[in-house]
């Protein structure tokens, strides 16, 4: 019979993980199953409209994005493409001074000041009814703007996130799988208007809802809709709006995890109050999808010691080896083999190393004064 500190170590973690994984995702399907993907009414007329870009030394994407922007299927007197250059130092400011059409403006921080300020001034600067918030190196497809606004008829709802499509054949299949997972809870979410994992690749929010964020502000775009959650407003996944970008190697997403990670931790401390029960199915899905999410990488060194105390028991031994076994191939993932595919449990502890880095970087105190876009391909 397992001892208290056995369960409490492995099994309770075990719970966790698959509560997160499994459980979870089933009672949103449950709960979401009479709920619309579609918005029931249309704004007539529709509103004016700022696609807002927050840039740093983005000269090899900045003219692919610039022609993406300009060929939305949008009113031209409607539209608004707003770039804020944090200080670029490469060809950044040239290429957005050269641009002649009048739909685009830019502005730029004479010191390096971080994305979080950039958008404090974009969003201060926009004169849209409605602001989309969207990266560098994500391409929109031409109808996502109008998609977007549809949802706006009903006031309760705060910002919409757009359905984002990660391609490239040289990335991490893993990672593949793992986007798969995530976009169909999200939509499941915001069926129920509970989405609390907003991200900035295609983000359109009310704009006279906005309030300026800290500047220390590690995920600008959670805490956009987390702001918007806890002030009771609906927070939607579109999944006809698309909006691309690549998956990266494991090395490329594993600087990116660490830094989502310091994220969610610094989200965690700054937002317990969207845990109390009078957020409703709102605190649920946040708990569920965002917190516990940051505390599973705390799981793996338990579930080792769990099992490291259990060690009298053959069980035991077989589920400390097969631990031991795929933290020692965790290699095999950088080494880009044809292994790739299947090393997912590698990659899973992969990516919550990262998370668990992130984690303790933000407890410990280590916050990167400026933001820094990890660097894709």
């Amino acid at each position: 019979m397992d001892t208290a500190a056995v369960v409490v170590l492995f099994w309770l973690p075990v719970g966790l993980f698959c509560y997160h994984w499994l459980v979870f995702p089933l009672l949103l399907w449950l709960f979401s199953r009479k709920a619309r993907d579609t918005p029931s009414s249309v704004l007539d007329p529709l509103p004016r409209v700022t696609i807002a870009v927050a840039v740093r030394n983005e000269e090899r994407l900045l003219e692919g994005k610039i022609r993406n922007c300009l060929r939305m299927d949008y009113p031209a007197d409607k539209l608004e493409i707003l770039f804020g250059s944090d200080a670029s130092t490469d060809a950044t400011d040239r290429i957005l001074g050269g641009v002649g059409d009048p739909r685009v403006s830019w502005f730029r921080l004479q010191e390096r000041g971080g994305k979080t300020r950039v958008l404090n001034e974009l969003l201060s600067r926009a004169t849209g009814d409605l602001v989309l918030v969207t990266d560098a190196d994500i391409l929109l497809d031409a109808a996502a703007v109008r998609l977007l606004v549809r949802w706006f008829a009903s006031p309760d709802v705060g910002i919409v996130q757009a359905h984002y499509r990660r391609v490239n054949t040289d990335g991490s299949p893993a990672e593949g799988l793992f986007d798969r997972w995530e976009t169909a809870v999200k939509r499941l979410e915001g069926r129920i208007g509970a989405l609390p994992t907003v991200n900035g690749m295609g983000a359109m929010l009310r704009r006279d809802l906005w309030t300026e964020m800290p500047t220390d502000t590690i995920h600008d775009d959670l805490l956009m809709g987390l702001r918007l959650l806890k002030a009771g407003y609906r927070a939607i996944y579109d999944p006809d709006a698309v909006a691309t970008c690549q998956v990266e190697t494991e090395s490329t997403e594993f600087r990116r995890r660490v830094k989502m990670g310091r994220g969610n931790m610094q989200a965690l401390c700054r937002n317990a109050g969207l845990l109390s029960p009078k957020h409703g199915c709102k605190a649920w899905t946040y708990l569920s999808h965002k917190v516990i999410r940051s505390l599973l990488p705390f799981c793996l060194p338990l579930m080792l010691a769990g099992c490291a105390v259990g060690f009298s028991s053959s069980l035991y031994v077989v589920l400390l080896g097969v631990q031991l076994l795929c933290y020692a191939t965790i290699p095999l993932l950088l080494m880009r083999t044809v292994f790739g595919p299947v090393l997912l449990p590698q990659y899973f502890l992969f990516m919550n190393i990262a998370l668990l880095a992130g984690n303790l970087s933000y407890i410990f105190g280590f916050r990167p004064r400026h933001w820094e876009r990890t660097q894709r391909s």
